[in-house]
């Protein structure tokens, strides 16, 4: 009988321990636990922030690729513009040279006509342009 009790008392004593040492472990288990919660809640916090971050700056670089695109739109407008005034500068400038050069042209087709009709009516002879000839080559 008293290696009964003794038997009992021991296994008690063991269940005791394994009990004790199971707690332990689940406490430390639940511990663990725990801690992985919140390290998982703070990585999704900041996956969040840095997310938001990200979206910012997407935001902010579209902004100024847009505003860049729109600068260059008007830059591109102002060149154009700029080239049109001088390609009709050009024209107006050779327009008058060319209307200059007509008013010669005529002026000289006149002025030709007058001295081909002129000669025609004052032709040297053929001693006076040998005598005009000799006084050349002198």
């Amino acid at each position: 009988l008293k290696e009964k009790v003794d038997l009992e008392n021991q296994l008690e004593h063991e269940q005791e321990y394994i009990m004790h040492k199971l707690n332990k472990q689940l406490r430390e288990t639940i511990s663990k636990k725990d801690a992985l919660q919140k390290k998982m809640e703070v990585e999704r916090v900041a996956k969040e922030v840095l997310k938001a971050k990200i979206e910012e700056e997407e935001k902010q670089c579209k902004n100024a690729l847009q505003v860049r695109l729109d600068q260059l739109k008007r830059e591109k407008i102002e060149v154009e513009t700029q080239k049109e005034q001088e390609i009709e500068l050009t024209i107006n400038k050779l327009s008058v040279i060319l209307d200059r050069l007509v008013s010669e042209r005529k002026e000289l087709e006149d002025k030709l006509a007058f001295a081909v009709s002129y000669t025609h009516l004052t032709l040297p002879t053929k001693a006076q342009v040998q005598i005009s000839w000799v006084a050349v080559s002198l």
